[in-house]
């Protein structure tokens, strides 16, 4: 299906771009924030998030 409407309208179609954007925003968020919480405490993890 793919080779016969191309890449981009495939993409497009099935909704992959938008998977991809998201996946890159968690990718950037997490190398910004870390991708644990620091915090011991139960407290302190509910306000780092």
């Amino acid at each position: 299906m793919m080779h016969q409407i191309g890449l981009t309208q495939w993409k497009v179609n099935s909704g992959y771009h938008l998977r991809s954007l998201a996946k890159k925003a968690m990718y950037h968020f997490k190398q910004l924030m870390g991708d644990k919480l620091r915090s011991r405490q139960f407290n302190s993890k509910r306000t780092e998030r």
